[in-house]
């Protein structure tokens, strides 16, 4: 996010003395862009996205571990339909050759990649969340017996 700030401030004073950079420009937006993808996975590993947390509150605790798993089932499959989407978004700038816009020329696929990948990387940890809040649900059933 640093270097992100240092292209966005020296495009801004190359502007002011009549000059611009595109590359810094494009490169800054795609980064941040990526950032945003990649950081889902690692939000979800600390369970730490935006939630309505009006049920969960109100919930016995008993039930908690069960919500939990219906919000990793969610989760699970925005992730997968995430993926998908980026996958089509991918497959068909390839097939169409799309370059990117102003500044350094490259496959425009490419900045979307970080589409899929970050699908790919929520789905690793709303699984591994339901790998282990599965079995402790099996454990409240038998602690409540």
């Amino acid at each position: 996010m640093i270097a992100i700030a240092i292209l966005v401030f020296a495009e801004v004073v190359s502007r002011f003395f009549g000059q611009t950079r595109g590359f810094m420009e494009e490169f800054s937006k795609w980064a941040q862009v990526w950032f945003v993808y990649l950081m889902l996975g690692v939000i979800e590993k600390g369970r730490g996205h935006i939630t309505v947390d009006i049920l969960p509150r109100r919930v016995p605790e008993r039930y908690k571990t069960g919500l939990l798993i219906v919000f990793d089932i969610v989760t699970l499959v925005f992730a997968i339909l995430l993926f998908w989407s980026g996958v089509q978004v991918c497959q068909q700038l390839i097939q169409m050759g799309v370059p990117s816009g102003i500044g350094v020329t490259f496959p425009l696929w490419i900045s979307r990649l970080c589409i899929p990948l970050g699908g790919i990387f929520l789905a690793f940890f709303s699984i591994e969340h339901l790998v282990r809040d599965i079995p402790s649900l099996g454990k409240q059933a038998r602690d409540k017996e």
